[in-house]
């Protein structure tokens, strides 16, 4: 029954992981449209893929003849290469999350601009107060450079001339976004009056926006001191929905995407040191540090920290830290500790400590859950509502131990010592093992358990030392309350150094029955089949 459930759940972890993948935060540049239509003028054609794909654009007409025809036949295809395929590559197509801003790219025949920077100013209010609104995000949306509002609401940017009107789009936490289109030439001025959104009102305006909610990855004391203040408050105020194929960054804000990295869907991200990006689609890597404030959908790797602010549909592979504030459907990976604040539906690899507060697979030194959801495979398995048992057994060598169980009724780790008291052999050691509970009604149980003793026959752990591993099947029938008394079969086996007389005499001892002896080389095993019963309290 275990193998039937791990199988479906495994089926179902790669049924969601795919999709996942498939459908993150599509872009309407990536949405796809059936559309034919012969040597229509371009203005009517624009209105046709509107209204085949509920996309709406907005242009500056200036850039557009509309002495042009065209034609197309398309069948699921992408918008923007059907944009592309309509109007040619000379154009950028930036979506929002209902609107497609077309910019006509400067050709190299135009009349090279006269400054290569130019300066942009204005100022932001409030459409119904006229109030003034500070620490609003104004962007180009090509070369993505910005300036943050200051506290009378005024902002003057620096802008590089790569379109002949330059799409100028403000933001602000709250409010419904706003594009300006502007020459660029000579000292500019745009002036922008920013509606809140009304959750009862549909908002019918060139650039929409929602509101972001601040997500936990943004509030940790360490992205606090790596991330800077404006990076965080554009991250917040600008949804920039198309995914861009490559980015490059030495440090938070210092890289290709600039102080709007928060703000941006990455299909490869590569950080010398380390990033800052709203999320990954593809492949992550950083040097120290990689900080995602919503998903991560992909692989990513990280030598030191990976921080992701909602799910990773995927896997993490990092040094010290994995921490995912939603789920992971996938796996974490971490050379000391993995973090998932929900639900994992997949595994979780540690070299130190496991968290999830529903886990699947765990490996680690600690795994710790908040329910017995999932199975952790470690020394130390902290589990809400788990399964904790402490058990005293004798068994057919006259040896006897103490285990503390601890972990799920899927799978529990065992810890303890066991000592063998003979005339002629004093001897204990230390117990490691896994068991599974097979099914546990009111009153029966059975459990299926390997145990592995490092024994020390001869006053210390050196060349003398004996390994006992275990296999056994035990019947468990309660008696009062949480206590059980259980018993058993089990297949055990000795290894020890061959050719040592002492060695030699202590097997002898306790062996009293049939076994069966190999000595390859310099090791030797004895197995045999014995019996085991005992005491087990419930904690």
């Amino acid at each position: 029954m275990l193998c039937k459930n791990s199988h479906r759940n495994y089926l179902v972890l790669v049924i969601v992981l795919l999709t996942n993948l498939a459908n993150a935060q599509q872009s309407l540049l990536e949405r796809k449209v059936n559309i034919s239509f012969d040597n229509l003028p371009i203005e009517k054609a624009l209105q046709q893929i509107e209204n085949s794909s509920g996309a709406r654009f907005s242009y500056n007409s200036d850039i557009i003849s509309t002495e042009t025809r065209v034609s197309i036949i398309a069948k699921g295809k992408p918008l923007g290469k059907v944009l592309v395929s309509v109007l040619g590559s000379d154009y950028y197509f930036k979506s929002t999350e209902k609107y497609i801003i077309i910019l006509q790219k400067i050709k190299k025949s135009d009349p090279p601009p006269k400054e290569k920077i130019f300066s942009l100013s204005g100022r932001v209010v409030d459409s119904q107060t006229k109030q003034a609104i500070p620490e609003a995000t104004i962007y180009d949306m090509v070369s993505l450079m910005s300036e943050l509002s200051d506290s009378n609401g005024f902002f003057n940017v620096m802008l590089p001339p790569s379109t002949r009107f330059i799409g100028l789009r403000c933001c602000k936490l709250g409010y419904n976004d706003t594009v300006a289109f502007l020459r660029p030439s000579g000292k500019e001025t745009a002036n922008f009056r920013l509606t809140r959104i009304d959750k009862n009102i549909s908002k019918i305006i060139t650039v929409s926006s929602r509101e972001i909610p601040l997500v936990d990855s943004t509030n940790l004391f360490l992205v606090k001191r790596i991330v800077s203040s404006n990076l965080l408050i554009n991250s917040n105020n600008v949804i920039i929905p198309d995914k861009r194929i490559v980015q490059f960054s030495l440090l938070p804000g210092m890289g290709s995407n600039q102080l709007l990295g928060g703000s941006v869907v990455n299909h490869f991200s590569m950080n010398l040191l380390g990033g800052f990006s709203k999320g990954v689609s593809g492949f992550e890597a950083g040097g120290l540090l990689n900080i995602n404030k919503d998903n991560v959908n992909g692989f990513q790797f990280c030598g030191l920290v990976n921080l992701t602010g909602k799910n990773v549909n995927g896997f993490q592979v990092c040094g010290v830290l994995n921490r995912t504030s939603g789920n992971v459907n996938g796996a974490q990976a971490s050379c000391l500790v993995n973090f998932a604040r929900d639900t994992v539906n997949g595994v979780q690899i540690a070299g130190l400590v496991n968290y999830a507060r529903h886990p699947g697979f765990q490996l680690g030194l600690v795994n710790i859950a908040d329910s017995p959801d999932g199975a952790p495979l470690g020394v130390f398995n902290i589990i809400r509502h788990g399964y904790y048992a402490i058990s005293l057994n004798y068994d057919d060598i006259q040896s006897g131990d103490i285990l503390f169980h601890m972990g799920t009724h899927r799978l529990y780790s065992m810890i303890g010592l066991c000592m063998r008291s003979d005339p002629d052999f004093q001897s204990w050691g230390i117990c490691y093992g896994l068991g599974h509970q097979v099914f546990y009604p009111h009153r029966l149980s059975m459990n299926v358990e390997l145990l592995s003793s490092v024994i020390n026959a001869f006053g210390q752990f050196d060349s003398t030392t004996i390994s006992r591993v275990g296999f056994s099947c035990q019947l468990s029938y309660r008696i009062w309350n949480n206590t059980f008394i259980t018993a058993g079969p089990s297949l055990n086996t000795f290894i020890a150094k061959a050719d040592n007389q002492q060695v030699d005499a202590y097997i002898s001892d306790a062996i009293k029955g049939d076994s069966w002896h190999y000595a390859p080389a310099h090791t030797r095993f004895d197995a045999w089949i014995g019996g085991t019963f005992g005491i087990k309290i419930k904690i």
